[in-house]
């Protein structure tokens, strides 16, 4: 079995990696060292004075396009500089973790993909293998929080989703699906998954439609509503695991805090 640790960084950010590398070296790698890390950058990234990896895998250094003049102008001239306070590389990087990840992901030969933001955190050992955990339950996802997105950040999603799984995928009763759950979200700072249920078909041909519709990039459509609603609908809940026990802080303790409100952010 073959797994990666997955961070997106920038120069800016380049003390906060370091940082990430040394809490993994500190509390990971002694239950979790069978993966590789991979740093996805833009073009200019200073790799000198990155921290050493100590665990059995390699350290890779992945560059990543996030200009927007790639896209056709009819699309560009649909992106606002600024949408309800995040800007053009914060939407391009919901756009990444969403699906051109697995683009990527699908070259390689992983089994497990953890994703972590610069700024994750562990504050005590990890004594057991996170990807073994998954795989023991048969798990396809796993997540440490779920909370509330606030609602002008699925404009059309659920219109768009809905429409996909009409076209597509008649036998699914999709409102009973997402009754409720219209803005519910992963807390995805940290999330563990299974690559090949994000790299087939399935998948792809759902994130494909989205991006066509433009909607990361104009409403700031967030990849953790995406995986979430694509995990409802298309995943047994009993493939969705609860890392409950888990040491983890971003912001704040996310130790046995499975549910988060708005207030909180």
């Amino acid at each position: 079995m073959k797994n990666c640790v997955v961070v997106l960084a920038n120069n800016s950010r380049r003390n906060e990696l370091n940082n990430l590398i040394k809490v993994l070296n500190l509390y990971i790698i002694e239950g979790t060292d069978d993966f590789d890390l991979i740093i996805f950058h833009e073009k200019n990234f200073i790799k000198d004075e990155i921290n050493d990896f100590l665990g059995k895998g390699e350290l890779l250094f992945h560059q990543i396009n996030f200009d927007i003049n790639q896209f056709d102008s009819y699309k560009t001239n649909e992106i606002p500089l600024i949408h309800h306070g995040y800007g053009i590389g914060y939407r391009m990087m919901c756009r990444f973790f969403a699906g051109e990840v697995f683009k990527i992901l699908k070259q390689y030969n992983y089994d497990y993909m953890m994703r972590l933001d610069t700024d994750s955190s562990f504050y005590d050992q990890i004594k057991y293998n996170l990807f073994d955990k998954l795989k023991i339950k048969n798990g396809i996802y796993g997540y440490v929080s779920i909370h509330n997105d606030a609602v002008e950040f699925s404009n059309e999603l659920i219109l768009n989703i809905h429409e996909y799984v009409q076209n597509k995928h008649t036998n699914i009763n999709f409102y009973k699906v997402v009754k409720n759950q219209f803005n519910l979200v992963y807390y995805n700072n940290f999330e563990i998954l299974k690559i090949s249920e994000y790299t087939n078909e399935n998948y792809l041909s759902f994130y494909e439609y989205l991006d066509s519709k433009n909607g990361f990039l104009k409403y700031r459509w967030g990849d953790h509503a995406v995986r979430f609603l694509y995990n409802n609908l298309f995943i047994k809940q009993e493939q969705i695991i609860y890392y409950n026990d888990l040491p983890y802080f971003h912001h704040f303790d996310l130790k046995n805090r499975p549910f988060i409100l708005n207030n909180y952010f």
